[in-house]
């Protein structure tokens, strides 16, 4: 951010490159480039040259390339020329094959780092950073590593270079850390590593995973008949809890009860409710039902999701249990002689 008419300067260590990219954002912001030798490149007013080309694209979006830049400390200064306060970026990217390269690896126990990573709510997610130089990690790089979380909160991530976190040998360039996934609904979880090297370059690289919202809703424990052995065409009932185990609410979830005979495995829905569960909450659902037959039945209480499809595993929205009904007492009537 740059307040009105404000000048910033700052500086960046360049390593032997083939080619950069630079990607200018900003409306009202110049921008002046000045090589370690004394070069100075002023986009959209320097003239282009072998190996120095200049694009202004859209309103507020311009760029420059610039074959072989020169190696050591480049200094830019950035210079507001509006009369409000501005926004601007300056976004340098190497293009074809460089000395140094920075990596930023998110792994998952026994994946593999060129995998794409998604986690889930729980899950301890590493992180392996580091700059390699012909083909071989370079030692002494101080790196800093955050997380920006689903919910945009910032969470620093602390990597080592020790031989004790999984990380090699110590020294050895490679740097290790770890970070607890944590549900906060769907997202992603975006991570950026600052490198610098001991001669002042700085990199940074970013990675990102997946943590899809936790959403499991539960049928908890068994069906509880009452009576437990009922008679025909004598009302009965049968009970169930529910649980949002997840963290995301569920809306308008069926409730179904359905019957049918132990031996001919028909099955019959009776009844179907709806109901609203949030995150945590659990409800006991009843059902009301009377046995027509003096037969042995299954009775199914299922819980079912239609808006979210992939929320639950079958094994665990669902009971199922055996009813025994009785035949209705016989009453001898007493009659008139």
């Amino acid at each position: 951010m740059l307040l009105p008419r404000m000048k910033k300067t700052e500086s960046f260590i360049l390593p032997k490159l083939p080619r950069i990219t630079v990607l200018l954002l900003g409306k009202g912001v110049s921008w002046t480039f000045r090589a370690p030798g004394g070069e100075m490149i002023v986009p959209g007013k320097t003239n282009k040259r072998a190996g120095y080309e200049y694009g202004g694209g859209s309103e507020g979006m311009a760029g420059f390339t610039l074959e072989s830049p020169e190696e050591g400390t480049w200094t830019m200064v950035s210079a507001s020329v509006a009369d409000t306060a501005v926004a601007y970026a300056v976004q340098i990217r190497v293009e074809g094959p460089a000395e140094e390269t920075a990596h930023l690896e998110i792994l998952l126990p026994g994946s593999d780092p060129m995998d794409e990573v998604e986690a889930r709510p729980g899950d301890q997610v590493f992180v392996r950073t580091f700059l390699e130089k012909d083909g071989k990690p370079m030692p002494g790089i101080r790196w800093d590593v955050r997380a920006i979380t689903p919910l945009d909160r910032r969470v620093m991530i602390s990597v080592f270079d020790d031989g004790n976190h999984s990380d090699g040998k110590a020294g050895d360039g490679v740097s290790v850390g770890s970070i607890k996934a944590v549900d906060e609904g769907d997202g992603l979880y975006r991570l950026l590593a600052d490198g610098r090297t001991l001669s002042g370059a700085q990199y940074r690289v970013m990675n990102s995973f997946e943590v899809p919202a936790k959403m499991d809703l539960i049928i908890s424990d068994s069906i509880v008949v009452s009576p437990r052995s009922p008679t025909v065409r004598e009302p009965a009932t049968l009970t169930v809890t529910v649980v949002n185990y997840g963290t995301v609410e569920f809306k308008n979830t069926k409730f179904e009860f359905a019957v049918g005979g132990a031996e001919r495995g028909d099955r019959v829905t009776l009844s179907e409710q709806l109901i609203d569960l949030k995150p945590s909450e659990s409800r006991r659902i009843l059902a009301t039902w009377t046995p027509q037959q003096p037969v042995t039945y299954n009775a199914w209480l299922t819980v079912t999701s239609p808006d979210k499809p992939n929320w639950s595993s079958v094994g665990n929205n669902m009971r199922r249990t055996l009813v025994h009904v009785q035949d209705a007492p016989y009453i001898r009537r007493k009659g008139r002689r």
